[in-house]
Protein backbone atom coordinates (compact mmCIF):
# COMPACT_ATOMS: atom_id res chain seq x y z
CA UNK A 1 0.00 0.00 0.00
CA UNK A 2 2.58 2.54 0.72
CA UNK A 3 4.80 1.53 -2.86
CA UNK A 4 1.69 2.88 -4.46
CA UNK A 5 0.97 5.70 -2.34
CA UNK A 6 4.86 6.88 -2.85
CA UNK A 7 4.30 6.22 -7.09
CA UNK A 8 1.63 8.31 -6.68
CA UNK A 9 3.46 11.07 -4.88
CA UNK A 10 6.37 10.71 -7.60
CA UNK A 11 3.79 11.09 -10.36
CA UNK A 12 2.59 13.41 -8.75
CA UNK A 13 5.60 15.61 -8.74
CA UNK A 14 7.09 15.06 -12.09
CA UNK A 15 3.34 16.47 -13.26
CA UNK A 16 4.28 19.80 -11.05
CA UNK A 17 7.72 19.79 -12.66
CA UNK A 18 6.32 19.32 -16.40
CA UNK A 19 3.55 22.04 -15.40
CA UNK A 20 5.79 24.61 -14.08
CA UNK A 21 8.87 23.79 -17.51
CA UNK A 22 5.45 24.81 -19.65
CA UNK A 23 4.41 27.64 -17.55
CA UNK A 24 8.58 28.96 -17.87
CA UNK A 25 8.72 28.13 -21.58
CA UNK A 26 5.28 30.13 -21.97
CA UNK A 27 5.50 33.00 -19.94
CA UNK A 28 2.22 35.40 -20.53
CA UNK A 29 1.51 39.05 -20.00
CA UNK A 30 -1.97 40.39 -19.86
CA UNK A 31 -1.24 43.86 -20.78
CA UNK A 32 0.69 42.35 -23.87
CA UNK A 33 -2.14 40.17 -24.59
CA UNK A 34 -4.26 42.68 -24.69
CA UNK A 35 -2.36 44.61 -26.82
CA UNK A 36 -1.85 41.89 -29.09
CA UNK A 37 1.81 42.08 -28.68
CA UNK A 38 3.94 38.98 -27.88
CA UNK A 39 5.58 38.51 -24.77
CA UNK A 40 8.56 37.74 -25.61
CA UNK A 41 9.44 40.76 -27.92
CA UNK A 42 10.61 43.35 -26.42
CA UNK A 43 11.11 46.07 -29.16
CA UNK A 44 7.40 45.94 -29.94
CA UNK A 45 6.12 45.88 -26.55
CA UNK A 46 4.15 48.98 -25.52
CA UNK A 47 6.25 49.95 -22.74
CA UNK A 48 9.59 50.26 -22.79
CA UNK A 49 11.92 49.83 -19.87
CA UNK A 50 15.44 49.45 -19.09
CA UNK A 51 17.83 46.36 -20.04
CA UNK A 52 19.65 45.68 -22.92
CA UNK A 53 17.71 44.46 -24.78
CA UNK A 54 14.98 46.40 -22.88
CA UNK A 55 12.48 44.77 -20.94
CA UNK A 56 8.66 45.98 -21.45
CA UNK A 57 7.52 48.08 -18.50
CA UNK A 58 4.84 45.87 -18.17
CA UNK A 59 6.46 42.82 -17.39
CA UNK A 60 10.03 44.13 -16.29
CA UNK A 61 9.88 43.60 -12.38
CA UNK A 62 8.22 40.05 -12.80
CA UNK A 63 10.24 39.09 -15.46
CA UNK A 64 13.27 37.45 -13.92
CA UNK A 65 11.58 37.03 -10.24
CA UNK A 66 9.32 34.95 -11.99
CA UNK A 67 12.41 32.56 -13.81
CA UNK A 68 13.93 32.21 -10.68
CA UNK A 69 10.69 31.13 -8.44
CA UNK A 70 9.60 28.54 -11.25
CA UNK A 71 13.32 27.35 -11.52
CA UNK A 72 13.65 27.15 -7.43
CA UNK A 73 10.52 25.30 -7.67
CA UNK A 74 11.62 22.89 -10.05
CA UNK A 75 14.24 22.16 -7.91
CA UNK A 76 13.20 21.81 -4.61
CA UNK A 77 10.10 19.52 -6.83
CA UNK A 78 13.29 17.45 -8.46
CA UNK A 79 14.78 16.62 -5.33
CA UNK A 80 11.67 15.79 -3.46
CA UNK A 81 11.13 12.88 -6.29
CA UNK A 82 14.55 11.74 -5.81
CA UNK A 83 13.72 11.28 -2.37
CA UNK A 84 10.48 9.60 -3.56
CA UNK A 85 12.44 7.09 -5.72
CA UNK A 86 15.43 5.96 -3.83
CA UNK A 87 13.63 3.71 -1.16
CA UNK A 88 11.83 2.10 -4.53
CA UNK A 89 14.95 1.98 -6.60
CA UNK A 90 16.92 0.58 -3.88
CA UNK A 91 14.25 -2.07 -2.85
CA UNK A 92 13.88 -3.03 -6.98
CA UNK A 93 18.14 -3.16 -7.21
CA UNK A 94 18.19 -5.48 -4.29
CA UNK A 95 15.96 -8.21 -5.57
CA UNK A 96 17.73 -7.97 -8.83
CA UNK A 97 21.19 -8.31 -7.25
CA UNK A 98 19.41 -11.45 -5.66
CA UNK A 99 18.71 -13.06 -8.93
CA UNK A 100 21.75 -11.72 -10.48
CA UNK A 101 24.26 -14.78 -12.18
CA UNK A 102 26.65 -12.96 -14.74
CA UNK A 103 29.21 -10.41 -14.43
CA UNK A 104 27.47 -7.63 -17.10
CA UNK A 105 24.62 -7.72 -14.54
CA UNK A 106 26.78 -6.81 -11.41
CA UNK A 107 28.22 -4.47 -13.48
CA UNK A 108 25.29 -2.64 -14.24
CA UNK A 109 23.83 -2.82 -10.71
CA UNK A 110 26.47 -1.47 -9.36
CA UNK A 111 26.36 1.60 -11.90
CA UNK A 112 22.88 2.16 -10.42
CA UNK A 113 23.56 1.61 -6.68
CA UNK A 114 26.82 4.73 -7.29
CA UNK A 115 23.84 6.82 -8.57
CA UNK A 116 21.80 6.47 -5.19
CA UNK A 117 24.63 6.28 -3.21
CA UNK A 118 23.60 8.35 -0.56
CA UNK A 119 20.64 6.03 0.45
CA UNK A 120 20.91 3.98 3.51
CA UNK A 121 23.96 1.63 2.07
CA UNK A 122 24.02 1.69 -1.11
CA UNK A 123 27.36 3.18 -1.91
CA UNK A 124 28.38 -0.29 -0.02
CA UNK A 125 26.04 -2.25 -2.11
CA UNK A 126 28.07 -0.59 -5.38
CA UNK A 127 31.65 -2.10 -3.94
CA UNK A 128 29.64 -5.65 -3.28
CA UNK A 129 28.72 -5.84 -7.06
CA UNK A 130 31.47 -4.71 -8.30
CA UNK A 131 33.67 -7.62 -6.45
CA UNK A 132 30.59 -10.17 -7.60
CA UNK A 133 31.19 -8.54 -11.28
CA UNK A 134 34.92 -8.64 -11.03
CA UNK A 135 34.68 -12.46 -9.87
CA UNK A 136 32.51 -13.65 -12.14
CA UNK A 137 34.72 -11.81 -15.23
CA UNK A 138 37.92 -13.71 -13.51
CA UNK A 139 36.00 -17.20 -13.55
CA UNK A 140 35.01 -16.58 -16.98
CA UNK A 141 38.12 -15.44 -18.29
CA UNK A 142 40.08 -18.21 -16.88
CA UNK A 143 38.03 -20.84 -18.51
CA UNK A 144 37.92 -19.14 -21.90
CA UNK A 145 42.10 -19.18 -20.93
CA UNK A 146 41.37 -22.94 -21.45
CA UNK A 147 39.30 -23.29 -24.83
CA UNK A 148 41.35 -20.65 -26.84
CA UNK A 149 43.04 -21.28 -29.57
CA UNK A 150 44.37 -17.96 -31.89
CA UNK A 151 46.26 -15.39 -30.80
CA UNK A 152 43.85 -12.58 -31.48
CA UNK A 153 41.38 -13.92 -28.50
CA UNK A 154 44.58 -14.28 -25.97
CA UNK A 155 44.85 -10.71 -26.70
CA UNK A 156 41.21 -9.95 -26.49
CA UNK A 157 41.36 -12.00 -22.86
CA UNK A 158 44.50 -9.90 -21.89
CA UNK A 159 42.64 -6.85 -22.27
CA UNK A 160 39.61 -8.04 -20.18
CA UNK A 161 42.02 -9.68 -17.62
CA UNK A 162 43.87 -5.97 -17.27
CA UNK A 163 40.30 -4.35 -16.54
CA UNK A 164 40.46 -6.00 -13.48
CA UNK A 165 44.10 -6.05 -12.58
CA UNK A 166 43.95 -5.54 -9.55
CA UNK A 167 41.58 -8.73 -8.78
CA UNK A 168 43.50 -12.07 -7.40
CA UNK A 169 46.15 -12.40 -9.88
CA UNK A 170 44.56 -10.77 -12.74
CA UNK A 171 47.60 -9.13 -13.92
CA UNK A 172 49.68 -12.52 -13.97
CA UNK A 173 46.98 -13.85 -15.94
CA UNK A 174 46.95 -11.02 -18.46
CA UNK A 175 50.99 -11.39 -19.01
CA UNK A 176 50.54 -14.82 -19.42
CA UNK A 177 47.84 -14.34 -22.21
CA UNK A 178 50.10 -12.15 -23.83
CA UNK A 179 52.54 -14.58 -23.81
CA UNK A 180 50.37 -17.20 -25.33
CA UNK A 181 49.47 -14.82 -27.81
CA UNK A 182 52.57 -14.37 -28.94
CA UNK A 183 53.88 -17.49 -29.09
CA UNK A 184 50.81 -18.51 -31.42
CA UNK A 185 52.20 -15.41 -33.37
CA UNK A 186 55.06 -17.16 -33.81
CA UNK A 187 54.01 -20.38 -34.93
CA UNK A 188 52.28 -18.26 -37.55
CA UNK A 189 54.94 -15.95 -39.12
CA UNK A 190 57.00 -18.87 -39.12
CA UNK A 191 54.94 -20.90 -41.11
CA UNK A 192 54.00 -17.62 -43.55
CA UNK A 193 58.17 -17.39 -43.63
CA UNK A 194 58.37 -20.34 -45.21
CA UNK A 195 55.49 -19.32 -47.68
CA UNK A 196 57.29 -15.98 -48.57
CA UNK A 197 58.41 -15.61 -52.15
CA UNK A 198 59.52 -11.63 -52.40
CA UNK A 199 61.04 -8.99 -50.87
CA UNK A 200 58.46 -6.86 -49.69
CA UNK A 201 57.01 -10.42 -48.09
CA UNK A 202 60.34 -10.81 -45.88
CA UNK A 203 60.19 -7.28 -44.61
CA UNK A 204 56.81 -7.43 -43.12
CA UNK A 205 57.77 -10.56 -41.62
CA UNK A 206 61.06 -8.95 -40.08
CA UNK A 207 58.79 -5.82 -38.58
CA UNK A 208 55.91 -8.20 -37.21
CA UNK A 209 58.97 -10.94 -35.63
CA UNK A 210 60.25 -7.59 -34.17
CA UNK A 211 57.48 -7.02 -32.18
CA UNK A 212 57.06 -9.96 -30.66
CA UNK A 213 59.13 -9.21 -26.98
CA UNK A 214 58.85 -12.45 -25.04
CA UNK A 215 59.56 -14.90 -27.86
CA UNK A 216 63.87 -15.63 -27.17
CA UNK A 217 64.13 -16.53 -31.15
CA UNK A 218 62.09 -13.63 -32.70
CA UNK A 219 65.18 -11.93 -33.06
CA UNK A 220 66.92 -13.79 -34.79
CA UNK A 221 64.36 -14.85 -37.20
CA UNK A 222 64.23 -11.35 -37.59
CA UNK A 223 67.68 -10.98 -38.80
CA UNK A 224 66.92 -14.34 -40.84
CA UNK A 225 63.82 -12.17 -42.65
CA UNK A 226 65.83 -9.68 -43.28
CA UNK A 227 68.92 -11.61 -44.94
CA UNK A 228 66.86 -13.41 -47.36
CA UNK A 229 64.85 -9.86 -48.30
CA UNK A 230 68.06 -8.19 -49.61
CA UNK A 231 69.49 -11.48 -50.55
CA UNK A 232 65.99 -11.03 -53.30
CA UNK A 233 66.50 -7.20 -53.61
CA UNK A 234 70.31 -7.98 -54.17
CA UNK A 235 69.70 -9.94 -56.97
CA UNK A 236 66.82 -7.50 -58.56
CA UNK A 237 69.60 -4.68 -58.65
CA UNK A 238 72.47 -7.26 -60.19
CA UNK A 239 70.16 -7.54 -63.05
CA UNK A 240 69.27 -3.97 -63.03
CA UNK A 241 73.10 -3.27 -63.09
CA UNK A 242 73.23 -5.36 -66.41
CA UNK A 243 70.60 -2.86 -67.99
CA UNK A 244 71.86 0.11 -66.50
CA UNK A 245 73.11 2.64 -69.56
CA UNK A 246 73.16 5.81 -68.23
CA UNK A 247 75.15 7.41 -65.23
CA UNK A 248 72.45 8.03 -63.05
CA UNK A 249 70.86 4.34 -63.50
CA UNK A 250 74.41 3.57 -62.00
CA UNK A 251 74.27 6.29 -59.67
CA UNK A 252 71.05 5.11 -58.25
CA UNK A 253 71.61 1.71 -58.12
CA UNK A 254 74.90 2.61 -56.07
CA UNK A 255 72.87 3.86 -52.88
CA UNK A 256 70.66 0.68 -53.13
CA UNK A 257 73.52 -1.37 -52.61
CA UNK A 258 74.92 0.43 -49.83
CA UNK A 259 71.76 0.31 -48.39
CA UNK A 260 71.99 -3.58 -48.44
CA UNK A 261 73.42 -4.36 -45.19
CA UNK A 262 73.68 -8.19 -45.24
CA UNK A 263 75.00 -8.98 -48.49
CA UNK A 264 78.93 -9.36 -48.14
CA UNK A 265 79.44 -8.30 -52.09
CA UNK A 266 77.06 -5.39 -52.00
CA UNK A 267 79.41 -2.68 -51.31
CA UNK A 268 82.29 -3.73 -53.82
CA UNK A 269 78.89 -3.82 -56.58
CA UNK A 270 78.43 -0.36 -55.25
CA UNK A 271 81.68 0.27 -56.05
CA UNK A 272 81.57 -0.99 -59.33
CA UNK A 273 78.61 0.80 -60.19
CA UNK A 274 80.81 4.36 -58.99
CA UNK A 275 83.35 3.22 -61.57
CA UNK A 276 81.12 2.78 -63.90
CA UNK A 277 79.06 5.83 -63.75
CA UNK A 278 81.88 8.01 -63.85
CA UNK A 279 82.90 8.04 -68.24
CA UNK A 280 79.02 7.98 -68.95
CA UNK A 281 79.19 11.11 -66.32
CA UNK A 282 82.28 12.58 -68.29
CA UNK A 283 80.52 12.23 -71.18
CA UNK A 284 77.16 13.73 -70.58
CA UNK A 285 78.75 16.95 -68.53
CA UNK A 286 81.42 17.06 -71.66
CA UNK A 287 78.35 17.35 -74.04
CA UNK A 288 76.73 20.00 -71.61
CA UNK A 289 79.52 22.60 -71.89
CA UNK A 290 78.58 22.72 -75.68
CA UNK A 291 74.97 24.10 -74.74
CA UNK A 292 75.35 25.60 -72.09
CA UNK A 293 74.31 29.21 -72.39
CA UNK A 294 75.01 30.90 -68.69
CA UNK A 295 77.27 31.29 -66.33
CA UNK A 296 74.88 29.42 -63.68
CA UNK A 297 74.91 26.53 -66.14
CA UNK A 298 78.60 26.64 -66.43
CA UNK A 299 79.32 26.84 -63.15
CA UNK A 300 77.00 23.85 -62.21
CA UNK A 301 79.44 21.97 -64.91
CA UNK A 302 82.69 22.89 -63.18
CA UNK A 303 81.16 21.70 -59.81
CA UNK A 304 80.15 18.42 -61.35
CA UNK A 305 83.56 18.11 -63.02
CA UNK A 306 85.58 18.81 -60.07
CA UNK A 307 83.51 15.74 -58.03
CA UNK A 308 84.79 13.03 -60.46
CA UNK A 309 88.21 13.60 -58.41
CA UNK A 310 90.65 13.84 -61.46
CA UNK A 311 88.73 11.68 -63.91
CA UNK A 312 90.78 11.91 -66.88
CA UNK A 313 90.84 15.61 -68.06
CA UNK A 314 88.18 16.49 -65.71
CA UNK A 315 90.28 19.36 -63.75
CA UNK A 316 90.71 20.84 -67.04
CA UNK A 317 87.06 20.60 -67.76
CA UNK A 318 86.23 22.25 -64.97
CA UNK A 319 88.70 25.07 -65.64
CA UNK A 320 87.08 25.63 -69.12
CA UNK A 321 83.86 25.81 -68.02
CA UNK A 322 84.59 28.38 -65.25
CA UNK A 323 86.39 30.39 -67.96
CA UNK A 324 83.08 30.16 -70.31
CA UNK A 325 81.51 31.28 -66.84
CA UNK A 326 83.76 34.33 -66.54
CA UNK A 327 83.11 35.06 -70.25
CA UNK A 328 79.58 34.81 -70.28
CA UNK A 329 79.26 37.34 -67.10
CA UNK A 330 82.05 39.44 -68.37
CA UNK A 331 80.00 39.91 -71.66
CA UNK A 332 76.26 40.77 -69.96
CA UNK A 333 78.28 43.63 -68.29
CA UNK A 334 79.20 45.40 -71.12
CA UNK A 335 75.78 45.03 -72.76
CA UNK A 336 74.65 45.91 -69.74
CA UNK A 337 76.86 49.26 -69.93
CA UNK A 338 75.68 49.94 -73.34
CA UNK A 339 79.15 48.24 -74.91
CA UNK A 340 79.74 45.72 -77.80
CA UNK A 341 79.37 42.21 -75.95
CA UNK A 342 82.04 40.43 -77.73
CA UNK A 343 85.38 42.81 -76.82
CA UNK A 344 83.84 45.56 -75.23
CA UNK A 345 84.01 48.67 -77.11
CA UNK A 346 81.94 51.57 -77.70
CA UNK A 347 78.92 51.30 -80.09
CA UNK A 348 78.20 53.12 -83.17
CA UNK A 349 75.42 55.43 -82.52
CA UNK A 350 73.01 54.85 -85.59
CA UNK A 351 74.36 51.22 -86.60
CA UNK A 352 75.04 49.56 -83.28
CA UNK A 353 77.95 48.22 -84.92
CA UNK A 354 81.00 47.91 -82.56
CA UNK A 355 83.96 50.83 -83.45
CA UNK A 356 86.55 48.25 -82.56
CA UNK A 357 86.01 44.43 -84.07
CA UNK A 358 82.77 46.09 -86.27
CA UNK A 359 79.91 43.10 -84.55
CA UNK A 360 76.69 44.57 -85.39
CA UNK A 361 74.86 44.65 -81.64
Amino acid sequence: MSSSIEEMAIEKAKNEILKLQLMLSNRTCATCDNRGVPYGDCPWSPDQGRGSPPVPTCHRFDNWNFKRAIETQISQLEAQQKRLEEPLIYDKLCKQMSSAKISNDYQELAEQFHEISTYKDASQKAAECERFAKSLLYDDLCNAMNTTTTSQHYRNLAMKFREISTYKNASQKAAECERLAESLTYDELCKEMNAAKTSNDYQQLERQFLKLTTCQDARSKAAECKHFAESLIYDGLCKEMNAANTSSDYQKLEKQFLELTTCQDAKSKAAECTRLAKPLLYSELCDKIDTATTSIQCRELMMQFRKMCNYNDSEEKAAECEQKAREIEQSQEWKNMGRCYRCGGKLSFFSRKCKSCGHKN
